[in-house]
């Protein structure tokens, strides 16, 4: 009984795991800001801009799919940058969700660090229906404290702390 509980923990603590560290040799060809499902503390260099994707599905059918693409503002400690959501819920169908506007100022670090800290603030929009379920019907604000630590050039972690306001949310 035992070691059929421990089987069932164990893909739980693998993911768990993955999803804290991710390996990546830092080279001076490597890309730092490849971590998946979680915010890292890196700006764009100048020159570069980055566009993000995730999709996710719930087993009931509900579905959301974002598309995120970050600006520097000359150099790499201003990055200014948007999100666009879609989501499907059943049975409202498929829209438009919340936009968001995010800057994000790089306070300490450079892609050769081993210490970075890149606060982010948003501004969420009230573009989704909230009676269709895609949307908080007010304006919100969100804050993220994203750290990033490389423990050696094989191992990088990254650590995220934040919060989201929307005063006058009308889907409660």
């Amino acid at each position: 009984m035992r070691g059929e509980r421990d089987q069932k923990r164990h893909p739980l603590f693998m993911a768990v795991f993955l999803l804290t560290f991710h390996f990546s040799p830092l080279t001076s060809q490597a890309i730092q800001d490849n971590s998946f499902l979680l915010e890292e503390a890196y700006n764009q260099e100048s020159g570069v801009v980055q566009h993000i994707s995730s999709f996710t599905r719930s087993s009931g059918g509900a579905w959301g799919y974002s598309f995120t693409q970050e600006w520097p503002l000359g150099g790499i400690r201003h990055q200014l940058s948007y999100t666009v959501p879609i989501q499907h819920t059943n049975p409202t169908g498929t829209g438009l969700g919340d936009i968001a506007l995010n800057y994000r100022y790089q306070l300490a670090g450079t892609p050769e660090a081993r210490t970075l800290i890149a606060p982010r603030l948003s501004l969420l929009l009230p573009t989704g229906n909230e009676r269709m379920g895609r949307g908080s019907g007010g304006l919100g604000f969100q804050g993220n404290l994203p750290v990033t630590l490389v423990l050696s050039p094989q191992w990088t972690t990254h650590w995220n702390a934040g919060a989201t306001v929307t005063p006058s949310a009308r889907n409660v």
